[in-house]
């Protein structure tokens, strides 16, 4: 029991005197910074943790554009002066399907668009 009494006391005495070095204090805060920084600048090499701050983005090995066509048709209308008008109307469906085989990525929008084109209409 006495050699434990005496082994915690002189890591308290060693404790004590090193804190009471004039250096000590701001030599712990440099090393701390030191190794914050150090820490914030290794790269991770942990297998859960995601590196995707540190790419370029998305590298794309295949894209893919296609468009649909789902309707045409024909309208007349009538302009405020009363003159006729016709148009073209065209219903699009736009895809894309963007592939990342690297990283198992693949993204797909798909978008609805509306052509309308103004046709002279001839009247006689």
């Amino acid at each position: 029991m006495r050699s434990a009494k005496r082994q915690s006391s002189s890591w308290a005495e060693w404790f004590a005197a090193w804190r009471g070095l004039a250096f000590a204090e701001p030599a712990a805060a440099i090393l701390v910074a030191a190794l914050l920084v150090w820490r914030a600048v290794q790269p991770s090499t942990l297998p859960g943790k995601n590196n995707a701050g540190r790419t370029a983005g998305l590298m794309a090995n295949a894209v893919h554009v296609d468009h649909s066509l789902l309707a045409s048709f024909d309208t007349v209308a009538q302009l405020p002066n009363g003159e006729p008008v016709r148009f073209h109307c065209r219903k699009w469906q736009d895809d894309v399907v963007v592939h990342d085989d690297a990283n198992g990525v693949v993204v797909s929008q798909s978008t609805p668009r509306v052509e309308v084109v103004p046709v002279r209409f001839e009247t006689y």
